[in-house]
């Protein structure tokens, strides 16, 4: 039984070493150009009052996603990133702001990602809070929103705003993919800061997995037969 025991302890070592990692942040962009359109019609400017994503366009009461200051940014070094804004650096994060607390309640809009290798990935809604601002977030592909408040820290701006991600769901056997979000009802959230989305590829057993399995099989029916 040396052969197969062998065997068994390769494919342990496979099943160890996932096939893909890393996580790549993307920026949500508005324009022609950009990954982000306003969810109902596709439009790509629309849904927000800086349809060239410059900083420092917020206005608390036209029902219109717009940016804050660029100082309010948030900073995630040495990151693999996708669209990005005027005014930023590679490694900054900039949120659509929603003023929820002066009741202003925008359109929802989708950001899109393609290109991808086929595959299996998580995504995730990025969005930027003080610990009470939340927002909605679904996948493109599934019925009902979920509301996002708690979720994974990835970095606090000099105003102490976190830029946090929380798992939207999983994408099977896929080239790209779209997320829905949107603002809060103002009496749950004083505001809504939507960053982007986020993905990682689901690790997958490689070919060689499928070959040393079949060959495991093998040998152990062989072994039973001499048995």
């Amino acid at each position: 039984m040396r052969e197969p025991l062998a065997l068994c302890a390769m494919l342990v070592a496979l099943v160890a070493v996932p096939a893909h990692g890393g996580m790549i942040y993307v920026q949500a962009v508005a324009g022609p150009s950009g990954n982000t359109v306003r969810t109902s019609d596709g439009d790509t400017s629309a849904w927000t009052n800086s349809p060239t994503n410059v900083p420092g366009t917020r206005n608390d009461y036209d029902y219109l996603w717009g940016l804050p200051p660029v100082d309010q940014a948030n900073t995630i070094a040495g990151v693999t990133t996708g669209g990005k804004m005027t005014g930023l650096n590679q490694d900054q994060f900039l949120a659509w702001e929603s003023n929820g607390q002066n009741t202003e309640l925008c359109d929802g809009i989708t950001t899109s990602v393609h290109g991808l290798a086929l595959g299996s990935y998580n995504v995730y809604v990025l969005w930027q809070t003080t610990g009470t601002w939340d927002i909605q977030a679904k996948l493109s592909s599934a019925a009902t929103f979920t509301t996002y408040n708690a979720g994974t820290d990835v970095s606090t701006n000099g105003y102490g705003q976190i830029l946090r991600q929380g798992l939207v769901g999983t994408t099977n056997n896929v080239t790209s993919f779209s997320v829905d979000v949107d603002d809060t009802p103002p009496i749950s959230s004083p505001r809504s800061r939507y960053v982007g989305v986020a993905y990682e590829a689901v690790p997958e057993p490689s070919g060689l997995f499928t070959l040393l399995a079949g060959a495991l099989v093998t040998l152990v029916g062989r072994q039973w037969r001499r048995d």
